[in-house]
């Protein structure tokens, strides 16, 4: 075989090759918007939900303020003013449970109205919160952790706490509400760790959900070329 020939046969296999990648990129940056467009949708589906109650209100205005600071925090390189973003907004149980101590009477309000609705209802209740975790927990709701690796690291990581958040806040919100409805009367200091509890998971998981709808709003509006060029970055 001529030299002319060798150089033809090994670029015709190294566009062969090339061409194979490039196709491999295309096919996991198409997937990784199909990802990006599902969380960015099931993220708004939450939050729309939330809106609808004065409690999620309150509870997505508050991950908003302390995201908007931290980012401007973070842009700022001004490690001073992240710390004392991070200790004000501080949403450890204990720290919450702290903040419940003056609110007795509230609380017992909430579950003795908890206790009172028909058993058919919270049965009913119970059962749907049921059904939506193990969907999370199987990845048929929001996305699988092999689906999530798919992101950039940062907000693969990001992903699977969010849904791990939410199965644990709903693993909290079954374990409250059926202790509302026990037949003695809640302990208030029970009463007030168990809230604790579930406010603080809550907390956790609404903090996460603004920079991952961030990112994948950002994956989602990119042409499928340019998703390839960034790259999982």
């Amino acid at each position: 075989m001529q030299g002319a020939e060798l150089v033809a046969v090994a670029v015709g296999v190294i566009g062969a090759l090339a061409g194979v990648y490039f196709k491999e990129l295309l096919r996991e940056a198409l997937e990784r918007r199909q990802i990006a467009v599902r969380i960015k949708a099931y993220i708004e589906v939450a939050t729309s939900e939330l809106l609808r109650t004065e409690a999620g209100l309150s509870l997505l205005a508050l991950a908003k303020l302390r995201s908007e600071k931290l980012r401007d925090a973070l842009e700022r390189r001004d490690l001073s003013a992240i710390r004392q973003i991070l200790a004000t907004f501080d949403h450890s149980p204990n720290r919450i449970e702290e903040l419940l101590k003056d609110e007795e009477e509230a609380l017992h309000h909430v579950a003795t109205e908890i206790k009172n609705r028909p058993a058919g209802s919270v049965s009913l209740s119970l059962a749907q919160l049921g059904w939506f975790r193990t969907r999370l927990e199987t990845g048929e709701v929001f996305t699988t952790d092999a689906e999530s690796s798919l992101l950039a690291p940062a907000f693969a990581r990001l992903a699977i706490e969010v849904r791990l958040g939410f199965v644990s806040a709903l693993v909290s919100l079954e374990s409250f509400l059926r202790y509302c409805r026990q037949d003695q009367e809640p302990d208030p200091g029970d009463l007030r760790a168990k809230l604790a509890g579930l406010l603080s998971e809550m907390l956790a998981v609404a903090m996460k959900l603004d920079p991952l709808q961030r990112y994948a709003a950002a994956v989602a509006a990119r042409t499928p070329l340019a998703e390839v060029i960034r790259g999982r970055r």
